[in-house]
């Protein structure tokens, strides 16, 4: 029965990725119950809750990826261009490197990228703060990649508070030399002048 809930939970998977984890338990569950069901049929019931958490754990783990990649794909402003956290990591061949090519060939390009504001000492109404990838950084403290790192000044009246959801966030890429320092951390050499926030 507990991979049948966790399979009808893993539906919420399809509006937030976030929620993979419910998915992978109905993939386990399910097929463990079904499993228990088999071997001691006087014993255990509930063989439809097993089936519900089998099929729908590996769909809704599926479908939550590609609902996540559409809907990102969909969120992208008119005139900007998606750019992922692997296009700003220079490859393995020149991983001395501080820019990489691709990030060198975005400048000056309005540009969208999702990632989670680093939790520094003002969490509110943020005019200027840190954007991460989240390599458990976002949440944890401690100094990203530079690599991993976009500083962000909004060009307009747009504002973002600090919280554990992603946000996308539109605008000109600019690369500038690395060394200065904001909240504690060493900054890296992307910066981001933003206008759109989602």
């Amino acid at each position: 029965m507990i991979g049948g809930i966790a399979g009808l939970l893993s539906l919420l998977t399809l509006m937030n990725v976030m929620l993979l984890p419910l998915s992978l338990t109905a993939m386990v569950l399910g097929p463990l119950g079904l499993l228990m069901i088999r071997r001691h049929p006087d014993e255990y019931t509930g063989a439809r809750w097993g089936w519900i958490g089998a099929i729908l754990g590996p769909l809704t783990l599926f479908g939550g990826f590609v609902s996540d990649s559409v809907r990102l794909r969909l969120e992208v402003p008119e005139g900007y261009e998606l750019v992922d956290w692997y296009d700003l990591e220079p490859d393995a061949a020149n991983q001395h490197k501080i820019v990489s090519d691709r990030a060198a060939d975005l400048v000056g390009k309005k540009i969208y990228l999702r990632g989670y504001v680093y939790p520094g000492t003002s969490k509110m109404n943020l005019r200027q703060f840190i954007m991460v990838r989240d390599s458990g950084t976002c949440c944890f403290g401690g100094q990203p990649k530079a690599t991993d790192m976009v500083i962000v000044n909004f060009t307009n009246d747009l504002r973002v508070n600090y919280s554990l959801w992603s946000r996308g966030l539109g605008g000109t890429f600019q690369v500038k030399p690395p060394g200065r320092q904001l909240a504690g951390v060493q900054l890296g050499a992307y910066y981001l002048d933003a206008d759109v926030l989602k």
